[in-house]
């Protein structure tokens, strides 16, 4: 697989969580704010971080709500999308808000004091941004796709 290939692919499922990253994070916190009930997984989800945030808070730079930890949830994905649809469209806008998602995500973990598995999200997001810039640096991964322009245009 080629670098451009390879970017290409790395681009489509930073898309693809993006979207769902917004998607799950609406849909808790509209119940949150009680815009609508939720049940099952999504209903347990909200009630999960509701019971994790006071342990959180207690050694937190910045203690947040549900609400307002939900809504940065929903700024990760929707820094994802727009930094994937931009980098898809060959533009270096792409590469700063996939950088920003980085590092907003990174930013919990300090905020909070918290180490655990899941860091290992941002630090592969951090080498795939990393993967994604070098594609960039080479030219346009469009030709990848078999098109003559960026994606998307």
């Amino acid at each position: 697989m080629t670098i451009k290939r390879l970017c290409l692919a790395i681009a489509i499922l930073a898309l693809i969580i993006g979207l769902v990253r917004i998607g799950g994070g609406v849909a808790m916190l509209g119940s949150e704010l009680g815009w609508w009930n939720l049940g099952g997984a999504f209903g347990s989800g909200v009630d999960k971080v509701r019971s994790a945030l006071p342990g959180l808070n207690e050694r937190a730079l910045v203690q947040m709500s549900t609400a307002q930890y939900l809504s940065v949830m929903v700024l990760l994905g929707i820094a994802l999308v727009m930094g994937a649809i931009q980098y898809l469209r060959g533009r270096r806008s792409g590469l700063v808000l996939l950088g920003v998602y980085v590092a907003l995500h990174f930013l919990l973990f300090l905020n909070f004091s918290t180490l655990n598995i899941k860091i290992l999200i941002p630090v592969a997001a951090l080498g795939l941004w990393f993967v994604l810039r070098t594609g960039q640096r080479r030219g346009s991964y469009a030709d990848a796709a078999g098109v003559s322009r960026p994606i998307a245009s």
